[in-house]
C-alpha cells in the first residue's frame, strides 16, 4: 500500500518490522530491496542479502537478488 504511494519510507518501516520477525522470508527481502532500489540504495541491502545467502547458500533466488543489487551498485564484477 505504502509503496503504491511511492511512501518508501513508512514502506521500510512496515518491512524492517516483518523482517524483524521473520529475518529470511523472501517476500520481504525482495521488497525492502526493491525499496532500496527505488530509493537508489541498492547498497545498503547487500549485507543482508549476504547475510541471507550464507544461511541459505543453495537457494539460488537469494543469488538472483544479490545480483541485481549489484548491478545496481555498479559491483558488476560480482553481480
Amino acid at each position: 500500500l505504502y509503496m503504491a504511494k511511492a511512501d518508501t519510507a513508512n514502506a521500510l518501516k512496515v518491512i524492517e518490522a516483518g523482517r524483524a520477525l521473520h529475518p529470511n522470508n523472501l517476500n520481504l527481502i525482495y521488497d525492502e530491496l526493491n525499496v532500496y532500489l527505488a530509493r537508489g540504495q541498492a547498497s545498503k541491502q547487500i549485507s543482508k542479502i549476504e547475510s541471507a545467502i550464507a544461511q541459505e547458500p543453495k537457494n539460488k533466488t537469494l543469488h538472483f537478488v544479490a545480483g541485481v543489487a549489484y548491478a545496481s551498485n555498479k559491483q558488476f564484477d560480482k553481480a
